[in-house]
């Protein structure tokens, strides 16, 4: 009973946290459609496999979801790359999130957003989770840089029908800051952390 009482409250938080974005498939094309975007990156991670996600916001309409990083070989790391077609706009990163079997740590801010325009292959970075240890705790830090050089070699691989000339490096998005493991100043910073006894 009590397991069946967590399935069914882990699909209600599900629901109300937004969808998963699903990226986009290795046959799509950008051309000809100028209703849409592609948004792209990758998400890398030090340590044992979790969960790891990016939450964002559209800021016309208020439609959320998220994406996860997906195991593939990432030259020198660990991670995966995501692609989503996102209608044009201006979108907002809400936070993160990194559930292991025992515990999930969310992030959430107000601030950084990046665009959607039509027919753009629109770069937002390479997002980095790190976990250092402090005082017996783990503590989990996200950075974003520009890492574009490799990541393009990644995308091509992994999405053959997308043309490298539609381009483009969100290099304000990049430069923002973000709560990671310190809190940034003059950044707003929601953190959460939900330990799961073991069993």
């Amino acid at each position: 009973m009590r397991l069946l009482l967590k399935c069914i409250l882990f699909g209600v938080v599900t629901l109300l946290a937004g969808c998963a974005t699903p990226s986009i498939d290795s046959g799509y094309k950008v051309q000809g459609d100028t209703s849409r975007g592609v948004v792209w990156g990758t998400i890398s991670y030090e340590g044992q496999f979790a969960d790891y996600q990016l939450h964002y916001k559209n800021n016309h309409t208020g439609e959320t979801g998220f994406v996860k990083a997906e195991l593939v070989k990432i030259e020198g790391a660990k991670g995966g790359i995501f692609a989503l077609s996102l209608p044009t706009g201006s979108y907002t990163l809400t936070g993160w999130k990194v559930s292991t079997l025992y515990s999930s740590t969310s992030v959430s801010e107000v601030g950084s957003t990046f665009l959607s325009k039509g027919g753009d292959v629109n770069y937002i970075g390479r997002f980095h989770f790190s976990e250092k240890t402090q005082k017996s705790e783990a503590v989990i830090g996200l950075s974003i840089f520009d890492n574009s050089k490799h990541d393009q070699t990644l995308l091509s691989r992994m999405y053959p029908n997308i043309d490298i000339s539609a381009l483009v490096i969100d290099a304000g998005f990049i430069n923002t800051a973000f709560c990671g493991s310190q809190l940034n100043e003059g950044v707003h910073c929601e953190k959460s952390i939900v330990n799961t006894p073991v069993r």
